[in-house]
């Protein structure tokens, strides 16, 4: 595995990749479902973490594979440096 400096970019990469895999079907359902048009960041970190999201769209093995091992603290950094917003919308 490569050093954890060199992983930084790559791990928010997966995890940016991941929303956008997914990112407007979870608009359009929370659309149709809750009468709303954008989600919160902490629903973003949800839906890209959940069910194994991350490993189906993440495009990145190695990188998912360290970002998974990382204390809750570093996952926190890494999430949001990839969502660094607090709503996310069509």
């Amino acid at each position: 595995m490569q050093d954890k400096e060199i992983l930084i970019p790559r791990i928010v990469r997966s995890l940016y990749t991941t929303w956008e895999a997914i990112g407007m079907d979870v608009l359009q359902m929370m659309v149709e479902s809750e009468n709303k048009s954008f989600c919160t960041k902490a629903e973003v970190e949800e839906w890209v973490l959940d069910a194994h999201r991350l490993e189906a769209y993440g495009e990145d093995e190695e990188a998912i594979k360290a970002f998974r091992a990382l204390d809750k603290q570093l996952r926190r950094t890494y999430l949001d440096m990839a969502f660094p917003h607090k709503t996310y919308t069509m």
